[in-house]
């Protein structure tokens, strides 16, 4: 996880040091963070970064059913190899999203631009039981999650809007601030630097 966590960041950074097109460029490329919350309470966050009309963001977050701890991972054993009796919960989000969202800009002045945003997140999803009996001595007790199936991944299309508003300290830097929403990642707002 922290080797692609940081393969992302460096790439976001070669990206931000590219010349942004067009003969004004000043402030059109920027690198922020996010953090944001959904409906339900769950946080999210995201790494952003501009180049001229279009930009790139990494997300984390979203609405789970579980987390990956609370669910016993059982696969490939069956109910007897367990020693315990169940019955279904059903087909459970577990853990957050990730994933990453492809951004389009537009300013209406120097300092204030919206952005549309569309991408892929990937969630764990398992079908979960619930022992209702343990029938041996050290089987789990009775309330445990677990699944008895493997694990997937379930793809799913989210997007998002928002704006960006800049505090120019020079004519070549500004700090960025970022308020916006995202169909899986919910409500955010972010700081950054834009050049």
């Amino acid at each position: 996880m922290y080797r692609m966590m940081s393969c992302i960041i460096l790439v976001m950074v070669l990206l931000s040091a590219i010349p942004a097109a067009g003969e004004d460029n000043t402030l059109k490329k920027a690198l922020w963070v996010e953090g944001g919350a959904t409906l339900q309470g769950n946080y999210s966050v995201a790494l952003g970064t501009r180049l001229g009309p279009i930009g790139m963001k990494f997300g984390y977050g979203g609405d789970f059913d579980y987390e990956g701890k609370e669910v016993n991972d059982a696969y490939p054993f069956t109910l007897a190899d367990l020693g315990v009796a169940a019955k279904p919960v059903g087909k459970k989000k577990i853990d957050p999203a990730f994933g990453f969202d492809m951004m389009g800009f537009y300013d209406f002045t120097r300092n204030l631009t919206g952005y549309a945003e569309g991408g892929v997140y990937w969630q764990e999803e398992r079908k979960v039981m619930v022992v209702t009996e343990a029938q041996r001595l050290f089987a789990w007790p009775v309330g445990t999650l677990f699944n008895v199936e493997k694990k997937r991944y379930v793809l799913t299309v989210e997007g998002g809007a928002g704006i960006q508003y800049r505090i120019p300290y020079d004519n070549w830097h500004a700090v960025l601030l970022t308020a916006g929403y995202h169909t899986l990642r919910g409500v955010s707002g972010g700081i950054g630097l834009a050049f």
